[in-house]
């Protein structure tokens, strides 16, 4: 009776749909303006992605988008508004693109996980970890714990390219097990790749055989470079 009276409405199109567990109708999803897999599932084969990064630490890259809308503003509203249901419209996107990208010839299934960790301070004053929130529900696969943000570092977002470099210089640490295996980290904006470069390099150190990057989005920041 309740969903009769007040059914569920697209964040979108704000057009009603039977589905009060879904907040954007399956029209808007399809329009959302995402990366096509059809031909390969790394984005590191394409020159204007490519480009965006001098230095290479990890061996492929996968996202959902450019930082742009909506999927920016869903972003936004879920890490400073803990606006949750952000979380569910972002996995209903990636996990449909995902799908797409793992029937590429190229395509290499992870061993484990790493979601690029906050700082215990950060973490403690933010409350969660909005990259979890949104991944962790879509991961089949083992999740490393045993990577550690031990330094604590300014955003990143306010920063140039050489201080974001500074800023996260042995930032990072890695305990666990990860010998011969494929490790993709998990963050939600890629904008120089500073932090994956810095978290790849320690986990190669540590004997991981490939490291993988999937994020939500790439902002193609070239005055960074």
């Amino acid at each position: 009776m309740f969903n009769f009276l007040f059914p569920a409405q697209c964040i979108l199109c704000h057009m009603p749909h039977n589905d009060p567990c879904k907040h954007v109708c399956e029209i808007c999803l399809s329009d959302i303006d995402t990366f096509d897999f059809t031909h390969s599932a790394n984005l590191l084969n394409r020159h204007n992605i490519r480009s965006l990064f001098k230095k290479l630490n990890f061996d492929s890259l996968w996202a959902l988008s450019w930082y742009q809308s909506p999927v920016k503003e869903w972003l936004i509203n879920l890490k400073f508004n803990n606006q949750l249901f952000y979380a569910q419209v972002l996995q209903a996107a990636l996990k449909k693109n995902l799908v797409q990208a793992q029937l590429c010839h190229d395509w290499l299934s992870p061993d484990t996980a790493v979601i690029v960790p906050l700082h215990p301070f950060r973490l403690l004053k933010r409350g969660y970890n909005q990259v979890a929130q949104v991944w962790i529900p879509l991961l089949n696969i083992e999740l490393l714990t045993t990577v550690t943000r031990t330094k604590w570092t300014r955003p990143q977002s306010k920063l140039s390219k050489q201080e974001r470099n500074q800023n996260l210089k042995e930032a990072f640490d890695c305990i666990g097990n990860i010998e011969n295996k494929i490790v993709v980290i998990i963050d939600d904006i890629i904008t120089t790749g500073t932090t994956v470069n810095q978290l790849a390099q320690v986990l190669k150190k540590k004997g991981a055989k490939q490291v993988h990057v999937w994020v939500t989005c790439i902002t193609p920041f070239k005055s960074f470079q």
